[in-house]
């Protein structure tokens, strides 16, 4: 991160352009009393107001200045509109569209990257640097958030794999076919939102049935917004003509809850209830599938 998106990355960039140039951009996107103000401080304009000269030689710099700015991925990208620039941060790539609305890029910055200035007393290099983390610290949470949701996914998928074994007739590490007893093919699909899907194939269609939504974290206080996730992707998923809707959630749940804040989920189930044989979680969870898929419950 330091190399790509903090002050060691910018420092870098930095070195390889002419200050006389970064000046006369300066002028444009700061004023004279914001870059005074820095001055105060001993910093230059360039650490807090993204230029078209630095995001034109380091595109990944784009970062630098939203995690300053306190903004999310999510926040900027999704939210804010810039979801064009999405490619300068992540891959470093500036094509030539984006090119050319740098300017506009920037302006829109200033104005926040001016706010955040006027705002905050003191300045320093170190303060920079704590205000990027700040940002930083819940994107390395969220990153880790969505691979336990992946991981949790996954597992569950296995189960599923498993329990179809005997009437598979073909799989992949993200797709299984099979055969159910009526001689139709059902698929069974590993993707996202939903996170496992269920179709019933013929030789012109492929008729949604199932979705399922597995929300893996343990953090019985986030619960609720798993659960308004869920809800969201169940909708989604309605849209698209899916007709039983389940959601699986790792950490502990009220139900009555659940269903008020999911009403589009028709069936809730724990995680380690329908992983552990034997208990009424597990009978009802493989129960349902075995319906849904058409086939007979393995014994």
């Amino acid at each position: 991160m330091r190399g790509k998106y903090l002050s060691q990355a910018l420092s870098a960039a930095i070195g390889h352009l002419v200050v006389a140039d970064i000046d006369i951009q300066l002028r444009r996107y700061a004023s004279s009393e914001a870059l005074n103000l820095l001055a105060r401080h001993g910093l230059r304009g360039e650490l807090v107001y993204a230029l078209p000269l630095v995001l034109e030689h380091s595109p990944m710099l784009l970062g630098y200045y939203r995690l300053l700015y306190g903004l999310s991925q999510k926040a900027f990208y999704n939210k804010g509109g810039f979801g064009r620039f999405k490619s300068m941060e992540e891959a470093g790539l500036l094509n030539a569209k984006n090119l050319a609305h740098l300017d506009e890029l920037c302006l829109a910055m200033a104005t926040t990257a001016t706010e955040l200035l006027i705002g905050l007393d003191e300045w320093s290099h170190d303060f920079i640097h704590d205000l990027q983390l700040l940002t930083l610290g819940p994107q390395f949470r969220g990153a880790e958030n969505a691979q336990i949701g992946v991981r949790a996914a996954a597992e569950v998928f296995e189960m599923v794999r498993c329990f179809v074994a005997d009437c598979t007739v073909s799989t992949d590490p993200s797709r299984i076919v099979i055969q159910n007893a009526a001689g139709r093919e059902v698929e069974i699909v590993f993707a996202a939102d939903p996170d496992i899907a269920v179709y019933e194939l013929t030789e012109s269609t492929r008729q949604p049935k199932v979705a399922i939504e597995i929300k893996g974290g343990m953090d019985g206080s986030n619960v609720h917004n798993r659960i308004g996730e869920a809800e969201k992707s169940h909708r989604k998923a309605k849209g698209k003509n899916f007709t039983d809707f389940w959601t699986i959630i790792a950490a502990p749940f009220d139900r009555a809850m659940a269903q008020s804040e999911s009403p589009t989920t028709t069936l809730f189930y724990e995680m380690s209830g329908i992983q552990t044989a034997g208990t009424t979680e597990y009978q009802e969870f493989h129960d349902r599938l075995a319906v849904s898929l058409g086939i007979q419950r393995p014994r």
